[in-house]
């Protein structure tokens, strides 16, 4: 039957389904901005969008050396909103590989979240608030086109902010050439030092001294550039965007580089840290925006970007299903009817379309695309999927007929959306034709490997299209609803994430009876659904309890079960009890929706560093899992992945957020671990991701995480969670290559330890010189990665910062063989502490940098740490011996938070405390008569500041 769906507009939108941002002749095309539909409408914000992205283009072209700029812009209007006679109409995309996300959330600053913080790659999108947008002016983070481009640098390059981060896990000062350094870039942005995120002046003097290098600067101690700078100021972007005057990137930190454009490498930034001190420039020239276009373009290069405004509709997907001959192994095919009922019964969006194809040796339409509006036309699916197999296996022929029925029923195939699904090798037809027609086509392809011998191309075909790739290996935990579940689960409805439906539950086991526990949270409720699935028919009983005495059960004869819960189900803990007859394998899942469109709900998103992994020449593969609610991150979250192979039994491993290797930025909600060759096989891989939060335990974190803000301290804003909560996810599939694995050999190298940093700074002055003791502190790694305990510690100094990067073993090693006094490894994720002895006859003036890295008991050296530089004097001496951490809050004095008065520690006890306890009315006195005479001289101070400032640091 062909037929045509009717839109508001004739024109169809002619889309890449992958989403990608496209460079053509140094116009970024295909850029999109989605607004979510939990934006209420507003025709004003359309029209500060364009202004906003034009002014952004602009100083895009400008920093870039004149050779790129925003050429298109696709703004996606969410279908809530009423249609205008100028917007495109469009069926909803399917996906997008990075966009900007207008929406609201718990973090009003402009950021980007990153895909695994690896320089150079890109991020998986931008988050703005409207009311960024439609601030008229500038606004608290700077003009609109600096913060546009300051996160286009993170999210188009991968590049890294050049000053601190707001929740402190970066130093805001570093030593070097005798003095305290503020984290800056380039070393010529102007500033002051004070106490506080305004730097206040009072007793600055005293406790943010730059100069003296004798004891480690505060952590109240803030450097505030100016707003105006010196005319030749003008880098970097990534560093303090909200200075207007900064409109270019930094270069190297090389003669060559005008000296005002060099690239800061000592400062322990984020950028220097990632990408192992690299200017945002060296970066964005491997980039192949630049490497494969270096181009200037004229400097009156028309900038204006042209805007698309599209309206997004309902979704077109199509199943395509395999019934060759091999889908009667393990009764396959009885599986895949199981688990697509279950999925048309509990997942497929009402108002989406859908059609099923089946192929074998040929392919057939069992069901023409259709749009799911009623329990009826949901029964009309199911019934028409595959009961039965026949010979031959031509997928091609599969993904052919698919295209054919979106085009009869669209008059173009473009943005439909195809699940394929296959257990087997291609063995007719022409599956390299085929892929090429799909991505001719611009239609995106989720694919699912049932078992080992499922053709290879698969994931080509996926990633060439746009879509993902996922396996079903039919072993202990993953069941294939599931995997069909995680495969439409990504696709279509951009502008409706805060409303799309989240798995609670989903788990397979073997056994008579089960019993498990789940939460509903706050804003959870609508639609919730428990189903159970078992292998064959059999008498299933289910007993479902929550809050309020609420029960319910439910006894059927079958190979499905299902309880739904009316209206919305209430906040509180719930309890399910499966029992079947017999012993068998039984899956159950529970979901549940958004009670309001809002993005303050709980979610949660897996994947992998890389989907292939060579193990004969690339490092273990790493899973990561965003846990975020209002964009903003969850942290002290249980998150487990359960790894299966064909080789060996499962695994379950420990995921972290604590910055150790390969977790790469403490508490932002970003959760990993490695998986070693122990959990791994040859081939396929599949992995499951689980996330639980125990009521009040876990935390949501929200402050200023991206673009920086002028005068706004490092606060870190704590929600508690009030509800518990679980998610699973499952991760797209893994495939092992070169797989080797022999538990007596010892390959695997300690982690890199990333967090090296001086603690604490105590100066002995002695007749011939200066004798200081540095507490330097780190995070232990383990033996295997981040698993077990390092046997040594191999620490270097160097007087230049390169040689620790590129040639560490010829560093000075430093000396610490007192058996008493030694520092070895202790179990991974203890915190560590090295006692540097320096002394020396001469002034402090001079720079030395300080690297460790970890061994284990076969030899294997892990990567070397972060570095850190530390004032010396010429001449100097140097041994290292074991040292105790001191927390800030243990130093002399500590300022209250408001900052109006100096209260003793009674953390630590020495004979200084003592005497100030005897002493505390002369001290007070004394402290009031400094904060007058300071106070009244910094008025005179600043009272004498006007225009454009010099540097004093």
């Amino acid at each position: 039957m062909v037929f045509t769906k009717l839109y508001f507009s004739t024109v169809l939108l002619v889309l890449a389904t992958a989403g990608a941002i496209t460079l053509n002749n140094g116009r970024y095309e295909d850029v999109y901005i989605v607004i979510q539909d939990s934006i209420e409408e507003n025709l004003e914000l359309l029209d500060r969008i364009k202004d906003v992205f034009t002014d952004a283009s602009k100083l895009l072209f400008t920093a870039t050396k004149n050779q790129v700029y925003f050429g298109k812009i696709i703004v996606v209007i969410p279908k809530s909103w009423s249609p205008q006679t100028h917007y495109k109409q469009l069926p909803a995309l399917s996906s997008l590989e990075t966009y900007i996300n207008i929406d609201t959330g718990r973090i009003s600053s402009p950021h980007v979240r990153s895909k695994t913080y690896q320089c150079g790659e890109e991020g998986l999108a931008m988050y703005i608030q409207p009311s960024f947008l439609l601030q008229a002016g500038r606004t608290r983070w700077g003009k609109h086109a600096n913060v546009i481009v300051h996160e286009w640098g993170h999210l188009r390059w991968g590049l890294f902010d050049e000053y601190p981060d707001s929740f402190g896990r970066l130093p805001k000062f570093y030593q070097h050439a005798g003095k305290w350094k503020p984290v800056r870039c380039s070393h010529n942005i102007q500033g002051k030092i004070g106490r506080g995120a305004t730097c206040s002046s009072r007793l600055a003097e005293i406790y943010c001294n730059a100069k003296n290098t004798r004891k480690k600067m505060r952590g109240t101690c803030y450097f505030c550039p100016y707003t105006e700078q010196n005319d030749d100021v003008t880098v970097s972007l990534m560093g303090y965007q909200f200075i207007d005057q900064l409109t270019m990137f930094c270069d190297k930190d090389e003669e060559s580089v005008s000296e005002h454009q060099r690239h800061n490498s000592i400062a322990p930034n984020a950028q220097n840290k990632f990408c192992n001190g690299k200017s945002a420039w060296e970066v964005m020239r491997e980039h192949g925006d630049f490497k494969n276009n270096p181009q200037t373009l004229p400097s009156d290069t028309n900038t204006n970007p042209e805007f698309e405004f599209v309206q997004e509709g309902e979704i077109n997907r199509v199943f395509v299903l395999d019934v060759s001959g091999s889908m009667a192994i393990n009764k396959r095919i009885s599986v895949l009817k199981q688990a697509g009922e279950y999925i048309i019964r509990e997942k497929i969006e009402q108002g989406s379309w859908l059609g099923i194809v089946t192929f074998g040796g040929m392919a057939y339409i069992r069901k023409d695309l259709m749009q799911v509006n009623s329990q009826t036309d949901r029964d009309s699916l199911r019934n028409a999927l595959p009961t039965y197999t026949i010979r031959g296996t031509c997928i091609g022929c599969g993904i052919d007929k698919a295209i054919e029925m979106l085009t009869d029923a669209l008059g173009s195939p473009e943005n439909g959306e195809i699940i394929l699904i296959t257990d087997g090798e291609n063995t007719k037809g022409n599956l390299y034709l085929s892929r090429q027609n799909a991505i001719n086509a611009k239609i995106k392809v989720t694919t699912i490997a049932v078992s080992q011998q499922a053709d290879t191309l698969l994931s080509d075909i996926a990633i060439e299209t746009g879509g993902k790739h996922f396996t079903y290996l039919e072993l202990d935990t993953i069941s294939l609803a599931a995997v069909f579940d995680a495969a439409i689960s990504g696709g279509g409805f951009v502008t409706k994430a805060a409303s799309q439906p989240v798995m609670i539950l989903s788990e397979k086991s073997a056994s008579i009876e089960i019993n498990r526990t789940f939460s509903i949270e706050t804003d959870l409720g609508k639609n919730t659904s428990v189903s159970v699935l078992t292998t064959v028919n059999d008498n299933i009983y289910l007993q479902l309890n929550g809050p309020a005495n609420f029960t319910e059960t439910l006894t059927v004869y079958g190979n499905s079960a299902t309880i739904k819960i009316d209206g919305i189900a209430k906040i509180g803990d719930y309890s399910l009890t499966i029992t079947t007859t017999f012993r068998q394998n039984v899956e159950y899942h529970v979901t549940t929706s958004p009670t309001i469109t809002t993005s303050d709900v709980i979610r949660v998103v897996s994947r992998l560093l890389k989907t292939n992994i060579d193990l004969s020449s690339e490092d273990f593969p790493v899973v990561f899992a965003d846990v975020t609610k209002s964009n903003a991150p969850v942290i002290n979250v249980t998150v487990t992945a359960t790894v299966e192979s064909d080789t060996n039994p499962p695994c379950t491993l420990s995921m972290s957020d604590n910055g150790i290797e390969p977790d790469r930025l403490k508490n932002d909600g970003t959760y990993s671990c490695y998986i070693l060759p122990g959990c791994l096989g040859s081939g396929r891989v599949q992995i499951k991701v689980k996330a639980s939060g125990e009521s009040g335990e876990t935390l949501l974190l929200y402050s200023n995480t991206g673009s920086a803000l002028q005068d706004e301290d490092d606060t870190v804003i704590e929600e508690t969670i009030v509800n518990s909560f679980q998610r699973n996810v499952v991760t797209e599939e893994l495939y092992i290559s070169n797989y080797i694995y022999d538990e007596s050999v010892d390959t695997i190298a300690p982690g890199m330890i990333t967090d090296v940093e001086i603690n604490n700074i105590e100066t002995e002055t002695k007749e011939n010189g200066e004798n200081r003791n540095l507490t330097i502190t780190w995070t232990a790694t383990g033996d295997d990665k981040n698993q077990g305990q390092a046997t040594s510690y191999e620490m270097r100094i160097a007087s230049d910062i390169g040689t620790l990067r590129d040639n560490f073993e010829s560093a000075e090693l430093i000396n610490s063989t007192n058996s008493t006094n030694s520092i070895f490894p202790q179990v991974v994720g203890t915190r560590e502490a090295l006692k540097l002895v320096v002394n020396a006859e001469h002034s402090y003036v001079e720079t030395t940098f300080f690297a460790v890295r970890a061994i284990d008991d076969a030899g294997n050296k892990g990567p070397v740490s972060n570095i850190i530089s530390i004032i010396v004097a010429s001449g100097f001496r140097v041994s290292g011996e074991q040292g105790y951490a001191i927390d800030e809050t243990e130093d002399d004095f500590i300022r209250d938070e408001g900052g109006e008065s100096l209260t003793q520690s009674t953390d630590k006890l020495n004979i200084r405390h003592i005497i100030i306890g005897v002493s505390v009315t002369f001290g007070v006195l004394l402290c009031v008569a400094i904060v007058f005479f300071i106070v009244k001289k910094s008025k005179a101070q600043n009272s004498a500041v006007t225009g454009k400032f010099s540097n004093i640091l």
